[in-house]
C-alpha cells in the first residue's frame, strides 16, 4: 500500500479547494452538496445548517457546517469547513470523492467532547442510505481507502480526563472484493490522563517512577478470502521509553460469511455468538514483551520497595508463580515459564510466548481442552517461552 504518497497526494489536492479563490456552485454541484447532506441525514444529523457552498475546478467547500444528532441540542456536530474533491453524483443518489477534508471537526455532548483538527479520507464511496445489512457494513463503513484523523482531543466530563491524541490513519486495500484484503491502522501520540486515575492507581505509578505516558498503536492484517487465512502481521502497542507488547498470528476458517455475520452483529450491538468462533482455527501466535529502554528501572524501583535487589526479586517471583502453577500438571511448560520469568526479571529485554501446532487447532477444540484438560493446552498448541531472544 502507499499510503504516505496517496495521504500527500489528496492533501496536495484539497489545499488548492481551501486556499484558492472559490466561485459560488452551481445548480449541479449545489445537489452534490445536497446528496452529502443527505448521506449524514441518513446517520442521524438533525437541524442542519451551513454557511456557504463555494467552489475551485469543480472541487466543493461547505463553510461551518453544523448539525445536531438525532434532534438533541444537547449532541452537537461542527465543521469548520468539508472539502470534496472531484466528487461525483451517481444516478442512485450515491456520492463518491477522490477526497473529503474537514477542518476543525467538534462533536460535544453531555458525557464527552470530540475535536480533531483535520480528518483526510481518499476514494470515499457515500451510499444515500443502506439499502442491506451487506451494503451497511461493507459500503458504509469500510468506503475509502486511505482516512487519517490529526490533532485529537478528548474530554471526559465523567471522570475529568483529556486526552489527546496526535494521529491515526488507517489504510485499505479491497483486492479480492468489496471487504478489505489488507488493513492497517496507526495510532500516534496518545497521552492518557493519569490525574484522572485513582489515586491507588496514580500511587503505584509514582512508585515506578512514571509521571507520563505517551503511547502508540499499530494494526496491521491481511485477508485471504478464498482461502479463509487471516494474517495479524503485526498488533502492537507500545509505550514510549518502557516497553511495546505485540502480537503476530495466523488463523484459518476465517470466510466471508463469517466476517460478514461479526460486523452485523457489531453493529447492532449484540453479543458475538460463540459458535460463530467454532469454525476458526488457529494456526501460529507469537505474543511478546520488549524493554524500549526504562524498563529495568521499572523493575529496580519496585525491588527497591520490597528492599531487595533486581536478583532477589526474580527468585521470589519465581517460587511464587511455582507455587501457583503446582496444579498446573504440565512440568515441561511450567520449568519454561518459570526460567523465561526470572531471566526476563534478571534482564529484562524480551519475553515470548509462541503458539505453533503441527496442525491448525479448531478454537472448538481449543476452548474443550480449556475446561476439560488445561494441562494439555500447552501440549495441543505447542506452546513456548524465552526471554531475552531474538
Amino acid at each position: 500500500m502507499k499510503v504516505a504518497s496517496s495521504l500527500r497526494s489528496a492533501v496536495l489536492t484539497l489545499s488548492a479547494v481551501i486556499v484558492l479563490y472559490c466561485g459560488p456552485a452551481s445548480a449541479e454541484q449545489n445537489a452534490v452538496a445536497e446528496a452529502f447532506f443527505q448521506v449524514l441525514k441518513q446517520r442521524g444529523a438533525t437541524a442542519l445548517a451551513y454557511d456557504t457552498i463555494t467552489v475551485t475546478d469543480g472541487n466543493i467547500r461547505i463553510g461551518n457546517l453544523r448539525a445536531t444528532l438525532n434532534n438533541s441540542a444537547e449532541y452537537a456536530l461542527v465543521f469548520e469547513g468539508v472539502a470534496l474533491a472531484k466528487p461525483k453524483l451517481h444516478a442512485n443518489g450515491d456520492l463518491s470523492v477522490e477526497a473529503l477534508a474537514i477542518d476543525a471537526l467538534s462533536y460535544g455532548s453531555p458525557e464527552l467532547s470530540f475535536s480533531a483538527n483535520r480528518v483526510l479520507t481518499t476514494e470515499m464511496y457515500l451510499p444515500r442510505a443502506p439499502k442491506s445489512s451487506v451494503d451497511q457494513h461493507t459500503d458504509l463503513v469500510l468506503s475509502y481507502s486511505t482516512a487519517a484523523v490529526q490533532g485529537i482531543v478528548i474530554e471526559d466530563y465523567t471522570t475529568g480526563a483529556i486526552v489527546p491524541i496526535r494521529e491515526i490513519t488507517v489504510a485499505l486495500d479491497r483486492d479480492q472484493g468489496s471487504l478489505p484484503s489488507h488493513a492497517r491502522l496507526e495510532l500516534s501520540g496518545l497521552r492518557p490522563d493519569l490525574n484522572a486515575l485513582s489515586t491507588g492507581q496514580q500511587s503505584a505509578l509514582a512508585r515506578l517512577g512514571i509521571s507520563e505516558l505517551s503511547l502508540s498503536a499499530v494494526a496491521d492484517g491481511l485477508w485471504e478470502s478464498e482461502s479463509g487465512t487471516l494474517t495479524v502481521n503485526d498488533v502492537s502497542i507500545s509505550a514510549e521509553d518502557y516497553a511495546t507488547l505485540s502480537l503476530s498470528a495466523s488463523f484459518g476458517g476465517v470466510t466471508e460469511e463469517l466476517i460478514l455475520e461479526f460486523t452485523t452483529l457489531a453493529a447492532q450491538e449484540s453479543v458475538i455468538a460463540l459458535d460463530l468462533l467454532q469454525t476458526i482455527q488457529v494456526s501460529s501466535l507469537s505474543l511478546r514483551l520488549e524493554n524500549n529502554g526504562q524498563l529495568a528501572d521499572i523493575l529496580d524501583m519496585e525491588a527497591n520497595a520490597r528492599d531487595q535487589d533486581r536478583e532477589a526479586l526474580a527468585k521470589e517471583l519465581g517460587k511464587t508463580l511455582e507455587r501457583v502453577l503446582l496444579p498446573f500438571k504440565a512440568p515441561e511448560f511450567n520449568a519454561q515459564l518459570i526460567s523465561s520469568t526470572e531471566a526476563f526479571l534478571r534482564k529484562p529485554e524480551s519475553f515470548q510466548l509462541k503458539l505453533d501446532p503441527t496442525a491448525p487447532v479448531p478454537v472448538a477444540q481449543v476452548m474443550g481442552t480449556l475446561m476439560l484438560s488445561p494441562s494439555s493446552l500447552p501440549y495441543l498448541l505447542g506452546a513456548t517461552i524465552t526471554a531475552n531472544t531474538q
